[in-house]
């Protein structure tokens, strides 16, 4: 095998290979088993006819085409490990000459490669953050929710409010038509909670038992149920109850149900207040990290293939249908609910795989460049940090089957070079 000539005109290279007539002639034999496996003569079973016999009734020229496909095979991936090639994508434009006994084989082709990164700014990124803070009244707006959540109803007489419950009977129709999915008797709903919108729920308010009303709603374009997304519904509803929100108070006892690692209400304020902090720790490195990585994409711009970003797209999209799987939905019901179709998922998919494919190639060159890897006692520390009942030294990593040591080094080695760039930028 020879490459001829290879030229590289952005992420596409052109080759130009040679097979000599030995590679050529090597492949015969195993080409003829490949083509006689059909072929059948009266006298003979089935892929059992002698060679010489084939090549007399249906020609030599058979066994020659096999056997070019193959050595052209077999060569082009040799080219492509000789030249150290990342390829993305079969060959494309694929040109073979014309056989000639005792002549090497040529052909041509193109080929789409990884994007070659050439690194321009990647340390002092100058980025503005500002840190996200939280309400002076956070803490009580979580505790209301929790506490809300063992909330109690009564029914009483007077009229709904924000936060009651409204029973109701219903009929409603769009352009004179029944719409019968809100069409039903004792149908329920929370003020304020806008499961039929939010002109629906200031409709109710002011309403009490025995109460009807004739109204008419209209949903935007992106209303959450897609049956009446941009349509005009009209509504006759008679309340037939209405149930005010009791809060309990607020005592130990409460907070052992909210909470079971805590006894008091001050212990499980003090949690709260902590994991208040911690997700708002967690949320600011989140967009401190989004706005430096963006400012390193846009330093250094990188031409990804189209080839690369759908191979990207496939597989988020596999990951997004097994994580609405595991909550009971498959792909096509989620499509329905939404109203979109696999094209759509797949155009709002694109933007954010051809980010993560630019960063992935920047942070792969930036480890290169820096030299950046990591230790034994970096992994030692990492195995520390998980305080397993078994798996205590690294050696205990490479002989367990749930874990896999070189997975773990890359994910650390990802958020090493991942706090380097960070660590690195002047943010004001």
């Amino acid at each position: 095998m020879k490459v001829i000539k290879s030229k590289r005109n952005g992420n596409t290279m052109s080759l130009e290979v040679e097979a000599s007539h030995e590679e050529l002639e090597s492949k015969f034999d195993g080409a003829f088993k490949k083509v006689s496996k059909k072929a059948s003569l009266p006298g003979f079973r089935k892929g059992k006819v002698p060679r010489r016999l084939f090549e007399r009734e249906f020609g030599k020229e058979v066994i020659i085409q096999e056997a070019i496909y193959d050595v052209v095979n077999d060569t082009y991936k040799l080219a492509i490990e000789e030249l150290s090639l990342k390829v993305i994508d079969y060959p494309k434009n694929v040109d073979i000459d014309d056989y000639k006994e005792n002549n090497p084989i040529k052909f041509r082709c193109e080929v789409d490669v990884e994007p070659e990164v050439k690194l321009k700014k990647y340390k002092g990124l100058k980025v503005s953050f500002e840190e996200k803070k939280a309400e002076k009244d956070a803490l009580q707006k979580e505790m209301d929710i929790l506490i809300g959540m063992h909330a109690t109803y009564e029914s009483v007489d007077r009229e709904a409010k924000d936060e009651d419950i409204v029973r109701f009977n219903a009929t409603a129709t769009i352009n004179g038509e029944p719409f019968e999915l809100w069409s039903r008797e004792n149908q329920a709903t929370r003020l304020g909670v806008n499961n039929y919108g939010n002109d629906f729920d200031e409709a109710l308010k002011g309403l009490q038992k025995g109460d009807k009303k004739t109204f008419s709603v209209t949903y935007a374009d992106d209303f959450k149920t897609a049956d009446v997304q941009g349509k005009t519904v009209d509504f006759d509803v008679e309340v037939s109850e209405v149930r005010e929100r009791i809060l309990p108070e607020l005592t130990d006892e409460l907070a052992k149900k909210i909470d079971k690692e805590c006894q008091t209400v001050d212990e499980w304020k003090t949690k709260l207040q902590n994991e208040l902090d911690s997700r708002f720790e967690n949320e600011n490195k989140q967009q401190k990290e989004q706005v430096v990585f963006d400012a390193l994409l846009e330093e250094n711009p990188l031409e990804i293939p189209d080839a690369m970003v759908e191979q990207e797209i496939n597989s988020s999209l596999m990951q997004f249908e097994y994580s609405i799987r595991q909550q009971g939905m498959d792909l096509k019901q989620y499509m329905q609910i939404t109203n979109k179709t696999e094209g759509d998922l797949r155009t709002d998919l694109k933007e954010t795989s051809l980010k993560r494919i630019q960063l992935r190639k920047l942070i792969e060159a930036i480890i290169e460049k820096e030299k950046l890897d990591i230790s034994d006692d970096e992994l030692q520390k990492e195995v520390d940090s998980w305080n397993h009942e078994s798996i205590k030294t690294v050696d205990d990593v490479k002989h367990s089957k749930s874990h896999d040591l070189d997975i773990l080094k890359n994910n650390l080695l990802d958020q090493k070079v991942r706090d380097f760039i960070i660590d690195s930028a002047k943010i004001k």
